[in-house]
């Protein structure tokens, strides 16, 4: 019981709340997929990490949203490796080290689903495509004649949501010059202080 505990007390010191007798993860039907997210979720009692891609799943964890490092504020970023309905299938979360070492780190590392319209990733590619390929049809052009950007004149493109991931692929939204877009991109980024190109 005293190991328990230890192990409760550490979880939430790194800045996760445990749920007490977690339910067993729903994988089934998950499209596999390897991407990089950060969490959107501005509820300061923190992002639900859920037993099943739906609302009303049990959460198994919460997860600190964001921690301040030299007087910015940074938030969780997390690894997917599936998709299903509108969630997202993780198996890590942490922290950065953005400037402050103590405050980085992994603070959740297991399964568990979030849902994308509370994640977001800038994204380095120069076009969004209507499917996973780069084949595809494009669905939107990232690109301005007028970009400092050294890697292929890209603007960048912060994701407000994310609908599904396939392999490297990720289907997401997004503002670009004050018009909302959707598509499929790869080389999604969470690094939140420098451009991933």
């Amino acid at each position: 019981m005293r190991r328990l505990v230890g192990g409760l007390a550490l979880f939430a010191l790194l800045g996760g709340v445990a749920h007490a007798a977690q339910p067993p993860v729903d994988t089934a039907g998950a499209t596999p997929c390897s991407i990089d997210v950060y969490s959107l979720d501005d509820d300061p009692k923190g992002l639900n990490i859920r037993a099943a891609p739906s609302g009303s799943a049990p959460v198994i964890a919460t997860l600190e949203n964001s921690r301040s490092q030299d007087g910015e504020d940074f938030a969780v970023e997390m690894h997917v490796i599936g998709a299903k309905d509108g969630w997202l299938l993780i198996d890590r979360a942490r922290f950065q080290d953005y400037g402050e070492p103590d405050k980085a780190g992994v603070v959740f590392e297991k399964k568990g689903w979030v849902s994308g319209k509370l994640t977001g990733s800038d994204v380095g590619d120069v076009v969004l495509r209507a499917g996973p390929s780069a084949t595809a049809k494009v669905a939107a052009t990232l690109y301005s004649p007028n970009s400092s950007s050294p890697a292929g004149k890209v603007d960048r493109f912060e994701v407000a949501r994310i609908f599904d991931c396939k392999g490297e692929w990720a289907e997401v939204e997004g503002e670009f010059r004050a018009k909302t877009v959707r598509g499929w991109a790869t080389r999604l980024c969470s690094n939140q202080i420098t451009v991933c190109r």
